[in-house]
């Protein structure tokens, strides 16, 4: 072990009630984490510590378990026309709905701007690509919501839909599901291509820049694929 590198632990961010399910982070470096204990919350770095945290807000609206959370840029917030000069943080929850927030104000307990309303089930998995916030669910589509009542809806998988991420310098997404399957899809909701080859749930998917994609999946392989090709 003389040649490995240790590390000792930095910071320990104590407050949640309940398993923590999400973490991100916001552009000013605050890391937000979501829990079971139906609550998000934002930590910010305490001034002169380089590795001290303090609960600065907690994320109120949700009836049930948060288990997705997704930092969105000031841009979104100007598609909403609201909060334009603020970082907005979006929540998904056991409630079947997305939560909107604003962070740039001093309040401690904040309720969401806006709620998007329309899965049927669980909402497990939030990102951002190309202006749009994406969503997966359990009721096995995802969703692209281009505004406050503007969306797309990706139907074709047949059970939950784990993870959703967008490919990097394009207008496609990847969607990875329960059914075993990845598919590729356009903005506009047409599945483009379906990858088949794992042999049980596939949780997540990782893009990477050379036009390939990593996909993890309950039969404990990664597989690698061309995006271009099943």
């Amino acid at each position: 072990y003389s040649t490995v590198e240790m590390y000792n632990l930095s910071a320990q961010l104590v407050g949640h009630t309940a398993d923590v399910r999400a973490i991100t982070h916001t552009s000013d470096g605050s890391i937000v984490s979501t829990s079971r204990d139906v609550t998000c919350r934002v930590w910010r770095r305490i001034e002169g510590s380089p590795c001290e945290y303090e609960e600065r807000q907690t994320l109120q609206g949700h009836s049930r378990y948060i288990i997705a959370v997704c930092a969105l840029p000031k841009e979104f917030a100007q598609v909403l026309n609201t909060f334009a000069n603020s970082d907005m943080i979006a929540t998904g929850s056991n409630d079947n709905v997305i939560n909107l927030y604003a962070l740039d104000t001093a309040e401690t307990l904040l309720n969401p701007i806006f709620a998007f309303k329309g899965h049927t089930n669980t909402v497990c998995c939030l990102n951002y690509h190309r202006g749009c916030l994406l969503s997966s669910s359990w009721d096995g589509t995802c969703r692209v919501w281009k505004g406050s009542d503007s969306f797309v809806e990706l139907k074709g998988h047949t059970t939950t839909v784990w993870c959703v991420v967008g490919v990097p310098d394009t207008d496609y997404l990847l969607s990875a599901s329960g059914d075993r399957t990845v598919r590729l899809w356009d903005m506009q909701g047409m599945c483009r291509l379906r990858y088949e080859g794992h042999q049980d749930a596939v949780r997540s998917i990782l893009p990477l820049k050379d036009s390939t994609f990593l996909s993890a999946a309950n039969d404990s392989i990664i597989i690698q694929w061309n995006i271009h090709s099943c």
